[in-house]
């Protein structure tokens, strides 16, 4: 039972023909067989899984976030806060004694800008700015040092004054050549 029906209109001005054509069906319903409701079904199943698990995830994560929001931060034992990094400059004390001074707060039980007034910690850094400034004038890094050369008339003078002789036939040659130039020069 198809019906058609077609309309036509006249062209004008280079218009096409337009032309339509429609069709009506009956449809009859489809059965879906066995397999295709198990697919539907394990389908089905999956989604509401993977809604339960993204609803739960959610929950956990506000859940989370409320957490954090309730518990302020701690400062860690270990960290220095902004108040006692400007109380480690004023007191112009090395970056190497932080820990240092560190420890003494902690030992003491005082904040770090209290700990920095007590005497014993007081004299602690001042030995190490001490000990700091001397080993920079004694250089102790033990550079290299370069070797002294010895010319003949400083061995000769050596040997009149301490009787020692140098120890290599190079070096005694050195200091008989200036011992026989000193003599022509005193002639």
């Amino acid at each position: 039972m198809e019906e058609e029906k077609t309309e036509t209109e006249t062209p004008t001005n280079d218009e096409e023909v337009v032309e339509e054509t429609t069709t009506e069906e009956e449809e009859t319903p489809k059965t879906p067989s066995e397999d295709e409701v198990a697919e539907l079904k394990k389908k089905a199943d999956l989604a509401d899984n993977y809604k339960i698990r993204a609803e739960k995830a959610e929950s956990k994560l506000k859940k989370d976030k409320k957490e954090e929001v309730v518990t302020p931060p701690q400062p860690s034992n270990d960290g220095l806060s902004t108040k006692d990094v400007l109380a480690l400059t004023e007191a112009k004390v090395s970056s190497e004694d932080y820990d240092e001074v560190v420890r003494v707060a902690k030992i003491l039980d005082k904040p770090v800008n209290e700990a920095i007034k007590d005497k014993t910690l007081v004299s602690i850094l001042k030995e190490r700015v001490e000990e700091r400034t001397t080993a920079a004038a004694t250089n102790t890094k033990g550079g290299q040092r370069g070797g002294t050369k010895t010319d003949g008339a400083s061995m000769l003078k050596k040997a009149e004054e301490t009787g020692e002789v140098p120890e290599t036939a190079e070096d005694f040659t050195k200091m008989a050549e200036a011992r026989i130039a000193r003599a022509k020069g005193e002639k």
